[in-house]
C-alpha cells in the first residue's frame, strides 16, 4: 500500500457504540490484516478499545464489553454529591479498566499506542488536542489519560494531568490520524462510528486508508453514545463483523458483483441481524420464564416439604396425646 512503517490503525469514539468496532476488529483480525499493525490511536471508547486490543486477545475485549453495562456509565457516589460535585463516577469503569486491562503490558507491547485528550482553557472548554503515546508514562498517569480521554462533558469530571485538566479526546480529534501520521506511517485502518461518512483526507494526500463505517445508523447521543445496554451491544457487534466482511470484499475485489450489490446485501445483513437479535431474544425470554418456573416449583416443593415436617410432626404429637390417655 504505499512507504512507511507499517499500517496504523485509527479507533473513533463513540460511547455504546463502540461495541461496532469490537466486531470489526474480529473479522479483521481472523482476515489476518492486523498483522502488519505497527500503531494504534484512539479517541475516548476508541481509546479503551485501543487498549483492549493490545491485550491480543478477542475473547477478554468481548469479555469487557460484555461487563460493560448502564450501571458502569451511570455509577452514582453518594460523596460526590454531598460534595456538590455532580457529575457520574469513575468507580465502576476504574474497576474494569483493571480487571480486563493490564498496564504494564500495554507499556511492553511492540505497538505505539496513542490516545488523544482535549486540553481545557481557563474557562473550562477544549483548545487544543493532544496525542499521549502511553508507553512514556507509568501506570497511573496512563489510567488518567484513559479516564480524560473518555470523560464526556456534561456527564463526568475533567481529569488534572500535570496541573492542567482535560476532556473527552473526541470533542477535539476524533479519528487521530495525525501522531500515526507523524511517525512515517502511510497506511490506515480507520474504524469510525458515523454511518455514511466518507473521510476527508485532503491532510495527508500520501496516505492510503481502509475506512469502515456503519452501514446503519447507530443512534444519537441518548439511544447511541449512552446505551450501553445488553441488545444494543449485541446489534452493533454483529452489524460491525457484517460490515467488516463487505467492505474488505469491497476494497480487495473491486470487479466482484459484491460491489454493485451492496446497498441490498447491506439491508440483507440488516435483516438478518434483526432477525437473529429477536430470535436471541425470544430464546432468553423463554429461558427466564423456565427458569422462573422451576424457581417457583421448587418453592412449593419446599412449602410441601415443610407442611409435610409440620404434619408429621403433628401426627407424632397426637399419636403420644392418644397413647397417654
Amino acid at each position: 500500500m504505499g512507504e512507511g512503517k507499517g499500517i496504523g490503525l485509527v479507533l473513533a469514539g463513540g460511547g455504546g457504540k463502540g461495541a461496532y468496532q469490537v466486531g470489526v476488529l474480529k473479522v479483521l483480525q481472523e482476515q489476518g490484516l492486523l498483522e502488519d499493525v505497527t500503531a494504534i490511536s484512539g479517541a475516548s471508547i476508541g481509546a479503551v478499545n485501543a487498549m483492549l486490543y493490545s491485550m491480543n486477545d478477542m475473547e477478554r475485549m468481548y469479555q469487557a464489553w460484555n461487563e460493560i453495562d448502564m450501571d458502569t456509565v451511570f455509577d452514582i457516589d453518594l460523596n460526590m454529591l454531598a460534595e456538590k460535585r455532580m457529575y457520574f463516577s469513575r468507580n465502576e469503569m476504574l474497576a474494569m479498566f483493571e480487571k480486563y486491562i493490564d498496564m504494564e503490558k500495554i507499556k511492553a507491547d511492540f505497538r505505539d499506542i496513542y490516545v488523544s485528550i482535549s486540553r481545557l482553557n481557563e474557562t473550562q472548554q477544549p483548545e487544543q488536542v493532544e496525542y499521549r503515546r502511553l508507553e512514556d508514562y507509568d501506570a497511573d498517569t496512563i489510567r488518567k489519560i484513559l479516564l480524560a480521554s473518555t470523560a464526556l462533558p456534561v456527564m463526568y469530571e475533567a481529569v488534572e494531568i500535570d496541573g492542567k485538566k482535560y476532556r473527552d479526546g473526541g470533542l477535539l480529534d476524533n479519528e487521530p490520524i495525525q501522531p500515526l501520521y507523524d511517525l512515517g506511517i502511510r497506511q490506515f485502518i480507520v474504524i469510525g462510528m458515523r454511518a455514511g461518512k466518507v473521510l476527508n483526507t485532503e491532510k495527508w494526500p500520501d496516505a492510503q486508508f481502509i475506512t469502515i463505517y456503519p452501514s446503519h445508523d447507530l443512534g444519537d447521543l441518548i439511544d447511541g453514545t449512552l446505551n450501553f445496554t445488553g441488545r444494543a451491544k449485541e446489534f452493533r457487534q454483529m452489524l460491525g463483523e457484517k460490515d467488516a466482511l463487505r467492505a474488505l470484499k469491497t476494497k480487495f475485489h473491486p470487479d466482484d458483483l459484491y460491489i454493485r450489490m451492496e446497498p441490498v446485501l447491506a439491508q440483507n445483513d440488516y435483516n438478518d441481524i434483526m432477525m437473529q437479535l429477536r430470535v436471541n431474544h425470544t430464546y432468553k425470554t423463554m429461558e427466564n420464564r423456565v427458569n422462573s418456573n422451576i424457581e417457583k416449583f421448587n418453592n412449593i416443593a419446599k412449602k410441601y416439604e415443610n407442611l409435610k415436617n409440620i404434619l408429621t410432626i403433628c401426627t407424632k404429637k397426637c399419636i403420644i396425646r392418644v397413647s397417654q390417655k
